[in-house]
């Protein structure tokens, strides 16, 4: 029986890091053959921003502009010791 890289020809990894910090961090990965040849040219990289505490981001309203009525979309960040969370517009 094959298993998923032979018959895929991909591997995954799952990684779970605690970043107690905030702040832009950046993922460097690469990978090898069992020959230990690099998987590609290029190593594959990803920066990203870290924030622990609540935000708010992406704020808009649909649609707009609007004549009697609109929605808002935002994508809320809730940090993990928050247990109550209010809105008012």
């Amino acid at each position: 029986m094959k298993n998923e890289l032979e018959e895929k020809n991909e591997a995954l990894l799952y990684y779970y890091p605690n970043f107690e910090q905030d702040g832009i961090y950046r993922l460097k990965v690469q990978g090898k053959d069992a020959r230990d040849n690099d998987a590609g040219d290029y190593d594959y990289i990803v920066s990203f921003e870290v924030i622990n505490g609540p935000s708010i981001s992406n704020f808009l309203n649909y649609p707009n502009p609007f004549s009697t009525s609109t929605k808002f979309v935002f994508n809320f960040n809730r940090s993990r010791n928050s247990d109550v969370v209010k809105f008012k517009l």
